[in-house]
């Protein structure tokens, strides 16, 4: 597709009206020369391995978050065809964006679920503000395995990701569908060493701890799941980056993975007070630590009242699920759902808006009983146009 101004010129920076004029998803996915380059998927499936990968490059040119690039790109590719395969450069933990951790352990492990989409992240370097510089390769492969014929009324559609629902059934009541299996990365750009380390397990240790005093769902959760002998997925990374940063990212998921909830925030140390060496400074070290911990005692809050507020997605995921609710089946009335805390964000109602206009999917924005949810939740609901995977 393109942007067109009135005159049917280009756009240019500051210009307040424009035409999309919309191009198909399979031009979007052949419009780069390279992007005919045989090459095998990464991937386990026999079928998208005969398949070639389309490659592709995107430089922010400054501490811009990739994760947003990100989001502009899985859906394109997730309707290809074939596998796509994108170099990212940029900020990986920046502020005002998810981290880059939020793609791997939130959205990824969604999309998989519930429409067959594979994505794997690689991140090669982490870019911190104002640097920048992060350097992701992200592949994404199509559901196209998992896609069955889409049978109704006697017709059937070939390559088309089904309407899908998530929800819980029993918010705080136990199963297999609640939040319970923990998840906790912390991204730390401190020089890599002993005190590296001991920041990072405090803070994934208040992270933790925060979520637990705030979310008895999951608290009790968390204990069955250790008599089972059920780990907690943490890791702390000392990973090459520009500059110095970090992340947190908490996640819980069911033991189903129809759910997955996650919070992650960009850390960005303090302002040193002098000139000395950061690593000799013993003030600037402790207001380091003390600034990392208290962030990640945020997070694990943030979570606690996600879960607690019995939404299925957090405001993020809602945001980047509209455009795949839209593109779904919807022949017959059928329709995806998905539950999330009330009111919803800015970002998902202009993506409802733009699905609406652009392919002419059909939205309802439910809050509490009228959606068939508690007060404080909303159900978003889509009959899509059934876009074809090409």
């Amino acid at each position: 597709g393109s942007l067109r101004a009135p005159d049917g010129g280009d756009v240019g920076v500051g210009a307040t009206s424009f035409t999309l004029a919309p191009g198909s998803v399979k031009e979007a996915a052949d419009a780069s020369a390279a992007g005919d380059l045989a090459e095998p998927a990464a991937t386990g499936s026999s079928s998208s391995s005969e398949r070639t990968v389309a490659k592709y490059a995107a430089d922010v040119h400054t501490a811009g978050a990739v994760s947003l690039v990100a989001q502009s790109f899985v859906p394109v590719a997730a309707f290809a065809g074939r596998a796509s395969r994108v170099t990212l450069t940029g900020g990986t933990d920046v502020k005002n964006a998810p981290p880059i951790g939020y793609l791997e352990h939130c959205l990824a492990p969604c999309l998989r679920t519930h429409l067959g989409i594979t994505i794997e992240a690689e991140i090669k370097r982490r870019g911190y503000f104002p640097r920048g510089g992060g350097d992701v390769a992200l592949v994404v492969v199509p559901g196209i395995a998992s896609i069955d014929d889409v049978k109704n009324d006697g017709n059937t559609q070939k390559n088309v990701y089904p309407p899908f629902v998530i929800e819980r059934k029993r918010p705080g009541g136990g199963g297999d569908g609640e939040p319970a299996k923990l998840g906790c990365w912390i991204v730390n750009g401190a020089p890599e060493g002993p005190r590296q380390q001991t920041e990072s397990r405090a803070a994934a240790a208040a992270a933790i701890k925060s979520l637990l005093t705030k979310s008895p769902t999951v608290a009790i959760a968390a204990e069955a799941m250790a008599r089972a002998g059920v780990p907690v997925d943490c890791g702390t990374k000392v990973e090459p980056g520009s500059g110095d940063g970090g992340s947190v990212l908490l996640s819980v998921a069911s033991v189903d993975g129809t759910c997955v909830l996650a919070v992650g925030k960009p850390f960005s140390p303090p302002k040193k007070s002098s000139e000395k060496d950061s690593e000799k400074d013993s003030d600037f070290l402790n207001a380091r630590l003390r600034a990392l911990v208290s962030l990640a005692s945020s997070v694990g809050e943030s979570l606690g009242e996600l879960v607690e507020s019995g939404a299925a997605v957090d405001d993020h995921a809602l945001d980047q699920l509209i455009v795949f609710m839209a593109l779904a089946d919807g022949r017959g009335g059928r329709k995806s759902r998905v539950v999330a805390r009330a009111p919803i964000s800015r970002h998902a109602e202009t993506a409802i808006d733009v699905c609406r206009k652009v392919v002419g999917a059909r939205f309802e924005v439910l809050e509490g009983p009228a959606g068939g949810v508690k007060p404080g939740l909303v159900a978003v609901e889509c009959v899509g146009v059934g876009a074809t995977v090409r």
